[in-house]
């Protein structure tokens, strides 16, 4: 394991004062520094931690096949720092310790095998060894890779309003705070990250079950809730995860010589994903569409039926479309997760 602390960090500093508890009206709130706005805070306070378990089986056998297994179990943690000099903002920035949850990066479990397999064929070897045949069946290996490891953790945001009407005013005249400390939105509107609710007792596989194809849900919306006006989530930092990984590679390879003892070759042919399973990328799971929709039916609605369907509409689209597997995982031409690829290789030795 390893411990590292003084990690980079990002949030915000000179926010809105509130008392947990307390819903405050708009307006009645001040700043520590009254004569400026938030102000976007770069720090080293953030922690990590990497716990694991790494065993390894390596076998060769006389026949001449050999076979290698790894294994980890791992965990990582810290208070979202992201690598390279970046770090996620907090849902609430007064409590930096409360983003102390897995890491972006965390996979828990990781796996992969290898075996190579020189054939008995040509000189020196059991069969076919003499001759022209000898030569055309000799130095030919087959090899196989195999991957996987459980999926990486989700990041589900939503973007919530800074203040709304307060639901107890008849009038809906009175706007009351809806982020306590005046932070609103994700990241990707210049603000830090919100996370909704968990909602208790349902479960987050969509009714249909989680998708096998492009484009099908990962995650079921109606375990998910807008978070009540001046609350924070009740949802932990990367808490769910999305879509694992399994990869399997072939090969094979003919070596040849060229001029005895000084120059050789080496002819190969590998496949890539031979099944060609679709590996998918973690889902988008981004709840601000479905939390305006319902915004729309509790406010705007005015018992109106032709607006009442409309947002009704909006909202069963906004539903179909969360937390999709709408890409794959990698669409170059190499490494892992690719769609199925064959190549080939010659490599001259002297």
């Amino acid at each position: 394991g390893s411990y590292g602390d003084h990690q980079f960090t990002r949030t915000y500093r000179n926010n809105l004062i509130y008392t947990p508890g307390v819903q405050p009206v708009v307006g009645s709130q001040v700043r520590p520094y009254a004569n400026f706005a938030q102000v976007d805070y770069k720090g080293a306070l953030n922690t990590t931690s990497f716990s694991g378990w790494q065993t390894s089986l390596q076998r060769q056998f006389r026949s001449g096949f050999s076979m290698q297994f790894n294994y980890l179990w791992s965990h990582t943690l810290n208070n979202g720092s992201t690598g390279g000099g970046e770090s996620d903002y907090p849902d609430n920035v007064a409590c930096q310790s409360c983003e102390y949850g897995n890491s972006n990066q965390d996979a828990t479990q990781s796996a992969s095998a290898n075996a190579i397999y020189n054939l008995p064929l040509g000189h020196g070897q059991r069969y076919l060894n003499h001759g022209f045949v000898g030569v055309l069946f000799g130095g030919i290996s087959l090899n196989s890779i195999f991957t996987s490891r459980t999926g990486l953790p989700i990041k589900i945001d939503v973007s919530r309003p800074v203040n709304v009407v307060d639901p107890t005013d008849p009038l809906r005249k009175r706007m009351i705070v809806n982020i306590p400390d005046g932070n609103n939105t994700e990241h990707a509107s210049g603000s830090p990250d919100q996370r909704p609710n968990l909602v208790k007792g349902v479960s987050l596989t969509p009714s249909e079950g989680r998708s096998n194809i492009l484009g099908g849900r990962w995650l079921n919306p109606d375990a998910f809730a807008t978070p009540t006006a001046g609350t924070w989530s009740n949802m932990s930092r990367n808490q769910l995860r999305g879509p694992g990984l399994w990869q399997s590679d072939l090969g094979t390879a003919k070596r040849f010589t060229i001029v005895k003892d000084r120059v050789s070759a080496q002819f190969r042919g590998e496949i890539f994903n031979i099944f060609n399973r679709s590996q998918y990328a973690n889902p988008v799971a981004n709840f601000t569409g479905i939390e305006n929709a319902q915004f729309a039916i509790q406010n705007y609605t005015r018992n109106d039926p032709v607006v009442l369907a409309k947002n009704a509409t909006a909202l069963a689209t906004a539903k179909t479309s969360f937390a999709t597997t709408s890409a794959v995982l990698n669409t170059g031409a190499a490494g892992d997760a690719t769609a199925r690829r064959v190549q080939f290789g010659l490599r001259i030795e002297y």
